[in-house]
């Protein structure tokens, strides 16, 4: 029988999500825990009583739970000194199931690791997960673990294999299919996946199908080919076929997508495929992921974006501007970087070669920023997409790949610019040093932790440069207040009050460190992940206590060594084309003021008031080619650049990098303790 796991009505409380699922035909659910996310199984754990409570909830809507999927918000870390509060909470969830004869329990496969510590890890993580198998044994039900899965520990075809290869033959696998597709890279071959791992080890799938690197698909909708799959796994006993969408936002198109996906996995079963043709699941995915297919078609999204800056021509917004005002948008400059090259050092007989790693967003604003660099030449660029990586060397005049290896392989490159996603840093930088080149790195250093701390020690171990791309110091309003306030024009620090963009939020992290060492820091936030849609980021792939983007809001104090306060104000919901950032400083010897910072003026008006200085907009005459990002990313390159030439240490190096990864963990901390904490105390 097939079942449906409840994460798509994670919005709906318990009862709410069975008993909706139950009238779409389901007896047989996978009841969902998701920190944060997904709360179907937490509520019962807290006392006795909540067996009862659920158990209630089961009889009267007469449906059978198959398996739990426990995730806390982000991926356990099962070596950690942490293990002893994770594996209580986890029996709670075993106990559970055995009360409830749920016959298996799913849980991650840890934290991902490096590559030259994964062995080593494997051996310690081993004995943990067996202790776990032998209480969950105890409380009557069995221990699966998620994988592949996608920035865990086992994530790549060859490590699930080795992994259950090592683990005890009690511990189980949940094959997810789209993340087997990742893993596989091919939708073809996930059966060639489940092979590696042993079919005999699989004992729940997760279905969900995929369009590209889009794995939220229906399946049956997608490019993954279930047939082999399903013909072999269907010969086993004992295996749960759980229904995994998400994503789709309408309650009907909810219900007839789940319906289609029973049908064809229920067809699959019976050895009759029953598929849509190609034009009707394009329909069919448009209709149920209406932005995701948009975002494919490139030409209609230059369309909208040209319709939109043509209707906010003559159209008036609210523009924060010291005070809130009403007027037509100016819509930014476009980049001039190309036409006034840039000295960074480098005499006329010599040259170095830079290769880009993502060609998407921040890919396109560092080869504009690299190319207007006397001396520098951008000989490559890499994508997974080849169709971004392609579009991006075609306007460069560069050669494209979408494999890193073959790119620095040919290119040879003196640096390499890294600009992918946000827990995808860690190889690229890793592949780069280990091949003897320099790094300029995108903010977050990384995701986790101790993969940034392992880049930062790679990069002193083998006296190579690492920057990490934090351009907000390079706005002109932060570069002057830096400069005045380095000049002694304010005094003693009182206080600095940033107001700031969640999106920006880790930037303004980064310029606490502007004007004085952080001594001590507390914080407050609320926060759900699903108001906080950063680019699609994959919050499950950060550490728990790197919040990164906040949603609905957060509030920070930091205390300087020497004196002086630094308070961080932080919302998703601030409008980026009205507003970005406030700062305002005040010393024993004057103040100043930032203002009118938004998405298409980065320069915004900084006022000042001093003994020594009087100025309304101190920016007045400030000559810039741009408002938009692209001056700030350039600045950043420019600088770092210039630094690296001279072979010095860059303004935001390594060690930077990691400092505000330390500022996230101990902002995290003091929310759960609901006290006061001191810097040197995070590790």
């Amino acid at each position: 029988m097939i079942s449906s796991s409840t994460l798509l009505f994670h919005s709906f409380d318990t009862e709410k999500a069975i008993k909706t699922l139950k009238s779409a035909g389901f007896d047989e659910l996978d009841l969902c825990q998701v920190n944060g996310v997904a709360e179907h199984i937490s509520p019962f754990i807290r006392d006795e009583s909540g067996i009862e409570k659920l158990s209630s909830i089961i009889n009267n809507y007469k449906v059978r739970i198959t398996s739990f999927t426990v995730y806390p918000r982000y991926p356990v870390n099962y070596s950690h000194e942490s293990f002893l509060i994770t594996k209580e909470h986890l029996i709670k969830y075993f106990k559970l199931a055995g009360n409830l004869n749920v016959k298996y329990v799913v849980i991650p496969s840890g934290t991902r690791v490096g590559s030259d510590y994964w062995e080593n890890e494997l051996r310690l993580i081993k004995s943990r997960l067996e202790e776990l198998s032998e209480y969950s044994g105890k409380c009557g039900t069995n221990l699966c673990l998620e994988v592949p899965h996608w920035h865990t520990f086992a994530e790549t075809t060859k490590e699930c294999g080795i992994f259950f290869e090592n683990l005890d033959k009690s511990i189980f696998c949940a094959f997810d299919t789209s993340h087997a597709m990742i893993a596989g890279k091919n939708p073809k071959t996930i059966d060639e996946v489940a092979r590696t791992i042993g079919y005999d080890r699989i004992k729940v799938i997760h279905f969900r199908d995929s369009v590209g690197m889009d794995i939220s698909m229906t399946p049956g909708r997608g490019e993954i080919v279930f047939k082999n799959f399903v013909e072999k796994i269907s010969k086993y006993k004992n295996v749960v076929y759980s229904l995994e969408l998400e994503g789709i936002k309408s309650p009907k198109r909810k219900i007839s997508e789940l319906v289609f996906s029973k049908n064809y996995i229920g067809s699959l079963l019976e050895g009759k495929e029953k598929k849509s043709g190609s034009f009707v699941n394009y329909i069919s995915r448009t209709k149920a992921y209406t932005r995701n297919e948009i975002g494919r078609i490139p030409v209609l999204i230059n369309i909208l974006r040209k319709g939109k800056k043509i209707y906010k021509r003559f159209t008036k917004e609210w523009i924060y501007d010291g005070k809130w005002t009403k007027h037509k948008f100016d819509v930014p400059e476009k980049i001039k970087m190309f036409r006034n090259p840039v000295s960074v050092g480098l005499s006329d007989n010599q040259s170095k070669k830079v290769v880009i790693v993502g060609s998407g967003g921040a890919g396109t604003y560092h080869s504009a920023g690299f190319t207007r660099l006397e001396g520098i030449k951008v000989t490559g660029v890499c994508d997974v997409n080849q169709d971004f990586a392609d579009n991006l060397a075609n306007k460069i005049g560069c050669k494209s790949y979408n494999s890193l290896y073959k790119m620095i392989e040919e290119q040879n490159p003196d640096l390499v610019s890294v600009c992918t996603r946000e827990w995808q840093h860690y190889r690229p930088v890793m592949l780069a040093l280990e091949s003897g080149c320099d790094v300029f790195c995108e903010k977050i250093l990384e995701s986790r932790y101790e993969l940034a701390r392992e880049m930062v020690e790679s990069s002193l171990l083998k006296n190579k440069i690492l920057g990490v791309n934090y351009n907000y110091r390079f706005k002109p309003g932060i570069s002057t207040l830096k400069k005045l306030f380095d000049e002694g024009i304010f005094g003693e620090l009182f206080f600095i009050r940033l107001n700031i963009h969640a999106f920006s939020y880790n930037h303004g992290l980064d310029l606490v460190y502007l004007f004085g060492e952080p001594e001590w820091v507390s914080g407050y936030y609320e926060n759900d992940d699903e108001l906080r849609p950063f680019g699609n980021s994959d919050w499950g792939a950060f550490d728990e206590d790197i919040l990164y983007c906040p949603s609905k809001n957060i509030n920070v104090n930091v205390g300087y060594k020497n004196g002086g306060v630094f308070s961080v104000t932080s919302s998703y919901f601030y409008p980026t084309m009205a507003f970005i950032m406030h700062l305002d400083l005040t010393g024993s010897a004057g103040f100043a003021t930032l203002s009118g910072i938004r998405a298409g003026n980065i320069v915004g008006k900084l006022s000042v008031y001093s003994d020594k200085i009087k100025t309304e907009n101190h920016l007045s005459d400030f000559k810039c080619f741009s408002k938009g990002y692209e001056y700030c990313f350039s600045k950043s390159i420019e600088d770092f650049c210039g630094n690296w030439i001279k072979k010095k240490k860059p303004e935001t190096d390594g060690n930077q990098g990691l400092k505000v990864i330390r500022l996230e963990k101990a902002i995290c901390r003091s929310m759960r303790t609901g006290s006061i904490v001191r810097l040197n105390e995070i590790d």
